[in-house]
C-alpha cells in the first residue's frame, strides 16, 4: 500500500535524476533534457478494478495559454492527449486533478475499442 502524504508522483523540467544511477546530478545537469518541452512531468497512480497497480508518466504543456496532457494509455497503450480547452485541469504546486466524475467531465481513451475511463484527482486516477 503506498502512502500519498509521501509518495513523490512529481517533478519539474529539470529536476529528473541521472537515468543511468551513476551519479548524483538531475535534470540537464547530465547534458540531456528529459523532459524535452514539457513544463512539467507528473506521475499518476492507477489502481483498476482488478487491483492491479500502475504509475502512468505524465508530460504538461502550455499551448497558447492552455493546459495540455499527454500520457499514454494503461489499459490499450496508446497515447492520449487532454486539454483544458475541453476538460478542467488543475495544476497546483506538486498535485494535479482532471476531470470531475459527472458526464462530460470524466477523461478516458479516444481510440474506439477502448473504454477507459477515470478521474484524476491529487495525482491519483480512479475508475468511473
Amino acid at each position: 500500500m503506498h502512502n500519498r502524504n509521501t509518495e513523490e508522483l512529481y517533478f519539474r523540467k529539470g529536476d529528473a535524476p541521472d537515468p543511468t544511477g551513476q551519479s548524483s546530478q538531475r535534470g540537464t545537469e547530465v547534458g540531456m533534457d528529459l523532459t524535452s518541452q514539457a513544463m512539467a512531468k507528473v506521475q499518476v497512480r492507477y489502481q483498476n478494478r482488478s487491483g492491479d497497480d500502475a504509475i502512468m508518466d505524465c508530460e504538461i504543456y502550455e499551448v497558447e495559454g492552455a493546459l495540455s496532457m499527454h500520457m499514454l494509455c494503461p489499459k490499450c497503450e496508446r497515447g492520449l492527449r487532454v486539454t483544458s480547452v475541453k476538460k478542467r485541469i488543475e495544476l497546483s504546486g506538486q498535485r494535479i486533478s482532471i476531470g470531475r466524475d459527472e458526464p462530460g467531465q470524466r477523461i478516458g481513451c479516444s481510440w474506439g475499442d477502448c473504454d477507459w475511463r477515470v478521474v484524476i484527482k491529487d495525482n491519483i486516477a480512479r475508475d468511473v
